[in-house]
């Protein structure tokens, strides 16, 4: 599994400006369905912090370079954050998930 994170601090006022762009990333990830691909955005109760987590299987390309919508994200972070925020890569060391068939 591949896992790249995105961690963002921003002034309260364009908060929600970020929480719409990503709605429409995640609206289009919906609409493409990529297998093996998991997106998880999430933002501080008090703050505006924000974490986004790209999760692939392996061999499953990353599908936001072909989104227009994680583009014009990726240009509104980058405005909004003072710079450009690289995709960090992390390695996994342990997972837990319950099980969905119980």
């Amino acid at each position: 599994m591949s896992v790249q994170i995105v961690r963002f601090r921003t002034d309260a006022a364009h908060a929600a400006e970020l929480e719409e762009s990503i709605g429409r990333v995640l609206a289009a990830l919906a609409d493409a369905a990529p297998a093996g691909v998991t997106y998880t955005a999430v933002r501080a109760r008090e703050s505006p912090e924000f974490l986004l987590m790209l999760a692939l299987e392996e061999g499953v390309a990353n599908p936001l370079p072909a989104l227009p919508e994680a583009a014009e994200l990726r240009t509104l972070i980058a405005q909004r954050a003072g710079g450009p925020v690289p995709p960090v890569p992390m390695q996994v060391i342990g997972e837990y998930r319950a099980d969905a068939t119980r």
